[in-house]
């Protein structure tokens, strides 16, 4: 009579064995994908033709420097769809940072909600009209904007602390993003502009 015991010399049971067989199988089977996935992959560079090699001495495209707003530090976050307005957040001048919208040369300004001292640009629309972000207002409690013909709306919560908006729609109408309910429960949000 065999003896089954857990970590014992006495002999495995079937169900330790195919439980062993399962991972040395699926170990071998992710080995074999990856392997082809490499051979393929291998096959595909050798068959391209060559292309240029990208330097900064001889570069490929073009990178242009957007700038700040008179601070020492700026982030891109979000391009509209023809890569003309590019939107986010950078430090002005008293090293606060602030949304903005690049357009052409020139970075515009969002300033803050309601007396703030901070806000950042998430996304912009596909012709680049509307923006939205995130913005702290007077309390100190970051709410979630939409800015459209030089105007930054603050878009409120559900009863909440705070909210930020991290998506826009092609055409503007529909924002996305996260808020804190009155429950103090973290929550995605979609909310529609009015018409």
């Amino acid at each position: 009579m065999a003896q089954h015991c857990l970590g014992g010399k006495a002999e495995r049971s079937a169900w330790q064995k195919m439980k062993y067989f399962d991972r040395f199988s699926t170990y071998h089977f992710f080995s074999l994908i990856l392997l082809s996935a490499a051979w393929t992959l291998a096959g595909v560079l050798a068959a391209a033709p060559a292309q240029a090699q990208c330097t900064p001495v001889s570069p490929c495209g073009e990178l242009t420097d957007l700038g700040t707003l008179g601070g020492d530090r700026s982030s891109a976050a979000g391009i509209n769809a023809d890569g003309t307005v590019v939107v986010g957040g950078a430090t002005n001048a008293n090293g606060f940072a602030h949304a903005f919208r690049w357009e052409g040369g020139a970075m515009t300004d969002f300033g803050t909600l309601l007396g703030g001292d901070w806000s950042e640009a998430t996304a912009v629309n596909a012709d680049g009209t509307v923006v939205v972000g995130g913005a702290r207002n007077a309390n100190g409690f970051t709410r979630a904007f939409r800015w459209e013909g030089g105007a930054m709306t603050d878009l409120g919560t559900l009863g909440g602390a705070w909210s930020s908006a991290a998506g826009v729609n092609a055409d503007g109408s529909v924002v996305v993003g996260g808020l804190q309910t009155q429950m103090a429960l973290r929550m995605p949000f979609v909310g529609k502009a009015a018409p």
